[in-house]
């Protein structure tokens, strides 16, 4: 009887170990940062280049933004200049 219980805990132990690595995938932090933005300042109907890089997990339908500030860099009201889908 010991060595099966022997056998049990140690296989409850692989489980648990497993379960935790499965889900510990999904519970890291995601982010996303760009690089340096230049040709500043920029004139209307300019296009600029945003490259971003992005880690973790995130869902199929998230989309990824570009949004502009007013003129004092307060993003209260930003104006949506570009999106990945």
């Amino acid at each position: 009887m010991r060595i099966l219980f022997t056998i049990f805990k140690k296989y409850k132990a692989l489980s648990i170990l497993n379960i935790l690595l499965f889900f510990s995938s999904y519970l890291a932090a995601q982010s996303i940062s760009t690089d340096s933005i230049v040709g500043s300042p920029f004139c209307a109907c300019t296009s600029i280049k945003v490259s971003f890089t992005s880690t973790g997990l995130f869902n199929p339908g998230n989309i990824f933004t570009a949004q502009l500030s007013d003129a004092t860099g307060n993003f209260a009201s930003p104006v949506i200049i570009g999106a990945l889908i």
